[in-house]
């Protein structure tokens, strides 16, 4: 029985094809382990990000590693909390921790209404051992503080920030939201909670407040000023005051998770900035959001109408607006 002969040139042209296949197939695969695309919008791989050693990864990259002494774990746990709220303080404005308590921060401990609320102070290492047995007891009357041990000062601020998004991802994941202000800063919640439900569809991946893109500062005498060095560009990425502003949780998770692609740099709010650009995350402008003129506006105003914060505000202050009658 005669077996069928395959003429050679259709076996050469067989031949070639299939090395041609193994040829890509291998290609495919080495580059598979090799290329690593950068993704511009973390939103959309689920905040799924790569993470490598900082040093090696960018110069200046810095990574947030300090024990933390006075704790709240279980902040969180009971309920369903809409918004958490992070006040910036020193460990030895004990004072200021007081009136913040019990002016516009007084419906948020005490009314129903607002009991989806959730807050803390921030506070960074005490300067003496006076300070920190006074925040240990003020800490277990109020059950409202968080204290870490890093160098509590101004060129510190953005190591504070990374703190504070560090630990509302990792303490209260399941918030809706999260907002960030100063001890200095009245802030009317009421109207706060209101422009939340207006903008929550923006605000779920967008940071909000008073937002804006501005000239680096290179004015010595200036207490914004930068060196080209410290920032090489010309104009600010978009970033909010740090004052005040407010965001869906999903942009505290994402600056807990960037931060450390991004090069240090002093003023905390133009940082935070910088890592929602990487993110691919959008500022809002939002009325009612003031920085600069608290002292000259209306009490009344301050705190019936349609301002969310103001800057700048003393302690008398505080409790001047929290007793008028309107």
């Amino acid at each position: 029985m005669l077996s069928r002969v395959v003429p050679t040139n259709k076996v050469s042209v067989l031949l070639i094809s299939f090395g041609c296949v193994l040829l890509i197939v291998f290609t495919m695969w080495q580059l598979a382990g090799s290329y690593s695309p950068r993704i511009k919008n973390f939103r959309e791989m689920g905040l799924e990000i790569p993470t490598s050693d900082a040093k090696s990864r960018c110069p200046g990259c810095f990574a947030v590693e300090y024990d933390v002494t006075v704790d709240l774990p279980a902040l969180c746990l009971d309920g369903d909390v809409k918004l958490i709220i992070v006040i910036h303080v020193n460990a030895e404005k004990m004072v200021a921790r007081d009136v913040i308590r019990n002016t516009w921060l007084a419906a948020v401990r005490q009314s129903q209404s607002f009991r989806n609320i959730r807050y803390f102070f921030l506070l960074g290492r005490p300067e003496t051992d006076a300070v920190r047995e006074g925040v240990q007891v003020e800490s277990e009357l109020y059950q409202d503080i968080v204290m870490y041990e890093f160098v509590d000062s101004y060129k510190n601020l953005t190591v504070k920030t990374v703190i504070a998004m560090q630990w509302i991802s990792s303490r209260c994941p399941n918030a809706k939201f999260f907002f960030k202000t100063d001890d200095d800063v009245w802030v009317n919640v009421t109207n706060l909670i209101s422009v939340i439900d207006r903008n929550k569809i923006q605000l779920e991946y967008g940071l909000g407040g008073v937002c804006r893109s501005v000239p680096v500062v290179r004015n010595k005498s200036s207490k914004w000023h930068a060196t080209f060095a410290e920032f090489p560009k010309d104009v600010y990425d978009p970033y909010c005051s740090g004052t005040g502003y407010v965001g869906g949780i999903a942009v505290a998770k994402g600056v807990a998770h960037v931060y450390t692609q991004v090069p240090y740099f002093h003023l905390e709010d133009v940082f935070v900035g910088m890592c929602l650009n990487i993110l691919g995350y959008n500022t809002i402008f939002l009325k009612g959001f003031d920085n600069t003129g608290g002292p000259g506006l209306d009490t009344c105003a301050l705190r019936e109408r349609g301002y969310v914060t103001a800057h700048k505000v003393s302690l008398k202050r505080m409790i001047e607006i929290f007793r008028q009658v309107c």
